[in-house]
């Protein structure tokens, strides 16, 4: 159930499709970049990723998600 994205290689792949614009970049007044669903980005102090980015789509907390549920009901 782990599943994990390094952001520095979301970075990396938004200074490669910018540099795609080549001669067009002077014509270019912004960029807009989103993100997907609800990712976990944990940072440090100095605004930096401490470790992969945790994706929605991780299930490691599946037992404890049914713990909870089971507790509170699936309604809350």
């Amino acid at each position: 159930g782990v599943m994990e994205q390094n952001a520095g290689d979301w970075w990396t792949g938004i200074v490669t499709a910018s540099q795609a614009f080549g001669d067009l970049r002077s014509d270019v007044g912004a960029i807009c970049v989103t993100g997907q669903m609800q990712d976990l980005i944990l940072l440090d102090g100095n605004g930096m990723p401490t470790g992969p980015v945790i994706l929605y789509s991780d299930t490691r907390a599946k037992a404890e998600a049914a713990d909870i549920i089971g507790k509170v009901g699936a309604d809350r």
